[in-house]
């Protein structure tokens, strides 16, 4: 009966984490849960202290950030005065990583690594999803592998996104995967025609992940 007891436990034990990861009803798609922080992060226009990092993690509706705080020390790859904070989207059964950098006293940045790459030219899924937000997307300029786009909320500040597709080469050992790297810069003037004028902090990306 013992034996029996324990062969049940460490079955309920392996299949845990296989039922955890199964979408709850109701949630998001993925690119949809990212897309609604992304829209709730943007600057509040009145509000000089809404991207404070005390401020900024407290409107997301699906962003889980690592207990660790906002450390500037954390990783090697970090240029001097840029400080990051990381954690992830977990929607429809898909986890997103998120990083967002800035200097000692504001975020400048989000970045988010999504699995799955936009399909070329067409209307990247991320960009179709802020449709069921209250953000609005406007074509800017495509640079090498990256596209742009403008994001205007009433009373919120307008900010840049900018998405990236990468794959896996084709003949790799590999199998083929491709993802995608969005990148959100807060700053209202972000000029992305001029990637030399950009401050440190948006310069920051995913550890691990450039």
């Amino acid at each position: 009966m013992t034996l029996r007891l324990l062969a049940i436990l460490v079955a309920a034990a392996l299949a845990a984490p296989g039922q955890a990861r199964q979408p709850e009803p109701g949630s998001p798609a993925a690119h949809e849960a990212l897309a609604q922080d992304i829209a709730s992060f943007m600057a509040v226009t009145r509000w000089d202290w809404s991207l404070r990092w005390d401020a900024f993690g407290t409107r997301s509706r699906n962003t889980r950030w690592h207990l660790a705080p906002p450390n500037p020390w954390s990783t090697h790859d970090l240029e001097h005065g840029v400080t990051r904070r990381t954690g992830w989207i977990e929607s429809g059964g898909r986890q997103i990583a998120v990083a967002v950098c800035g200097d000692d006293q504001r975020v400048l940045k989000l970045a988010a690594h999504v699995d799955g790459g936009y399909g070329g030219e067409g209307m990247p899924d991320l960009i179709a999803a802020f449709a069921h937000t209250e953000a609005r997307t406007t074509p800017l300029a495509a640079r090498d592998e990256t596209r742009f786009w403008r994001l205007d909320r009433p009373e919120r500040d307008p900010a840049t996104l900018a998405l990236t597709a990468a794959c896996t080469p084709e003949g790799s050992a590999a199998a083929r995967r491709c993802w995608t790297v969005a990148e959100v810069f807060f700053r209202p003037d972000y000029d992305p025609d001029s990637p030399a004028a950009a401050l440190p902090a948006e310069r920051c990306r995913l550890p691990g992940r450039d």
